[in-house]
């Protein structure tokens, strides 16, 4: 007596969108590789959503994604937490008119504060307020809450893998195409 591979104690294996998209692709383009295919639309639409989530986050402290950067590079930076506004250009690949009128709007709101540097008598150093600090940290705090929400699905061996998969396909990345390209940032 043989058994049905259709049985009804087999688990159906979770689809998504991503599997109907592969299936359409597929048989317009036979030549693509289904699983590369579902791969690479599952990152991106995965990147949708964790952009969505930070979008979300930063909107509810009055945050730009530009602006945000600048604190996290400056709280990165360690103490006392000060920067050069050349050396924030550079860290984020911006103009320094660009980065100008993005501490201008940090500094109206008491999250930079400009000093000279005491080092050259012709520079300025970008500081992080006390306001900045607290600002900053709700924003990460309520960003990590969420990141956690939205993995809590895999156990911990399921994390562990999945960022070894996920080193492994940025390192190869990186060695074919270089440093990622930027994003467009909304301000």
């Amino acid at each position: 007596m043989s058994r049905s591979s259709t049985r009804s104690d087999v688990p159906k294996r979770a689809t998504d969108r991503v599997d109907e998209h592969v299936e359409q692709a597929i048989r317009e383009f036979p030549e693509i590789d289904p699983s590369v295919e579902a791969i690479v639309s599952r990152i991106d639409k995965l990147s949708r959503y964790l952009n969505k989530s930070m979008s979300e986050s930063l909107a509810r402290h009055e945050l730009t994604e530009g602006e945000y950067k600048v604190l996290v590079k400056l709280r990165l930076a360690g103490d006392p937490q000060r920067l050069s506004p050349g050396e924030l250009s550079e860290m984020l690949m911006l103009s320094t008119g660009a980065m100008t009128n993005r501490l201008d709007r940090l500094e109206e709101r008491d999250l930079v504060v400009r000093k000279p540097d005491p080092h050259d008598r012709r520079g300025i150093l970008v500081e992080l307020t006390s306001s900045g600090r607290e600002l900053l940290a709700a924003a990460v705090r309520e960003q990590a809450a969420k990141e956690i929400r939205l993995v809590e699905v895999l156990d911990g061996d399921e994390r562990e893998r999945t960022n070894e998969l996920l080193r492994k396909l940025l390192i190869h990345f990186e060695e074919l195409m270089g440093p990622p390209p930027r994003h467009r940032e909304q301000e």
